[in-house]
């Protein structure tokens, strides 16, 4: 686990670097999630983002996800989505199976998830992606639960990488703060530095 942060926390500083050039481009994501549970080990979420880019001039995108999902034990869990994306004058739909598996020791987790979405266009086609994330946490006994994490996006052959560093903040039992750094790498466009900042609340039905 400890080599693992540490070689996410050297790609993340390599790409921080990056992003101080003027090839790069700023943009920020603002998020709002609300996560029931329900029963013994099942769920449902709602969540909505906008997206700006074009060092903060432009809109990229505003979209909506809506979820059910199933704990099946305390490292794994899965859900099935519906997601409506706003880019531009286009709107797409997108439906995402994902699977997350967590291990903890002490106040280290490591987490592996598997997202599969399959994005049906306004033009009738569709777009296949799988994207791979490894997430390293470290929960101190204060409200600050920081963290490191790393994605790539990829079908046939890659798309883009995402490389996080932020921090979790407990507010109360139920809501949680997430702020977070993230570099933003597509394949074959401008790299993007990216500021975040979501509101998650949990509750029980």
């Amino acid at each position: 686990m400890k080599k693992l942060v540490c070689v996410i926390a050297a790609a993340m500083g390599i790409c921080a670097a990056a992003s101080a050039q003027k090839t790069s481009d700023l943009g920020a994501w603002l998020n709002l999630q609300a996560t029931a549970s329900i029963g013994k080990g099942g769920y449902a979420l709602l969540r909505g983002e906008y997206r700006a880019n074009n060092d903060l001039k432009n809109t990229e995108c505003m979209f909506m996800v809506l979820a059910g999902g199933y704990r099946f034990a305390p490292w794994l869990s899965a859900d099935l989505g519906y997601e409506m994306w706003s880019i531009g004058s286009n709107l797409n739909q997108k439906a995402v199976l994902t699977a997350t598996g967590t291990l903890r020791r002490e106040n280290l987790a490591f987490s592996l998830r598997e997202k599969y979405e399959l994005t049906f266009t306004p033009s009738g086609s569709t777009n296949n992606c799988l994207r791979s994330r490894i997430r390293g946490q470290y929960y101190s006994e204060g409200a600050f639960r920081p963290y490191l994490a790393a994605e790539l996006f990829a079908w046939s052959g890659w798309q883009r990488a995402l490389f996080y560093i932020g921090t979790e903040i407990s507010l109360s039992k139920h809501s949680t703060i997430d702020i977070f750094y993230c570099y933003h790498m597509p394949n074959g466009a401008m790299p993007v530095s990216t500021l975040g900042l979501g509101y998650y609340f949990n509750f029980s039905l």
